[in-house]
């Protein structure tokens, strides 16, 4: 097997052990309070970080079973996976204290995978291959998440992140976290096109 595919592999178990791990605690915790099982499964799908390691663990796979995503869904991917990490440490960490197999889940899905994901994006996914309208295709899947996280949010009352929580920020705030969101995908959608291309 090439180091590629064995990289690639190393990733797919990352990922997929991270969301395995966070699926069985979310859904049994929901169990245990009486909310059921499937009150769990609608709010693990609430959040950006479960999303964006799916598309992780399946990109993953792929590459390892020599079913290869374009260049620019790979960038794609590799983008949302480093705001992943990088929110999480900056503005979310901080505000709770995972112990046990949920610290492991969160190591999983927020440190390990992401930096697993870039380095393999940076060294191994094919170069050259990106065009400058990529960058603006690339912010479909973020923008598409924040309209999908604020209508379950108007159906269920639940914000799976503070500084999309409509009801708690208002809607001016929300509008100005919603562009500086934005914006950072933009910046760095266009620097993963620069970065390949050169």
């Amino acid at each position: 097997m090439s180091r590629d595919r064995i990289f690639a592999g190393a990733i797919a178990v990352s990922a997929w052990s991270g969301l395995a791990i966070q699926f069985v605690l979310l859904v049994g915790a929901f169990a245990r309070t009486g909310d059921g099982a499937f009150a769990g499964v609608w709010r693990f799908f609430a959040f950006f970080t479960i999303l964006t390691n799916i598309l992780v663990a399946s990109a993953a796979t792929g590459w390892l079973v020599q079913r290869r995503p374009s260049a620019r869904v790979m960038a794609m991917i590799a983008v949302s996976i480093a705001v992943v990490g990088a929110i999480y440490v900056i503005v979310l960490r901080p505000l709770w204290n995972p112990q046990g197999w949920q610290l492991v889940a969160d190591v999983l899905m927020h440190y390990v995978t992401p930096i697993g994901f870039v380095a393999f994006w940076l060294g191994v996914a094919p170069t050259r291959t990106l065009a400058w309208r990529d960058a603006a295709w690339m912010l479909i899947y973020p923008a598409g998440y924040l309209v999908y996280a604020l209508a379950r949010g108007a159906v269920d009352g639940f914000y799976p992140y503070p500084f999309i929580d409509l009801p708690k920020i208002g809607a001016a705030q929300l509008a100005l976290n919603s562009a500086g969101l934005v914006g950072l995908f933009a910046v760095l959608s266009l620097a993963a096109v620069a970065l390949k291309r050169r």
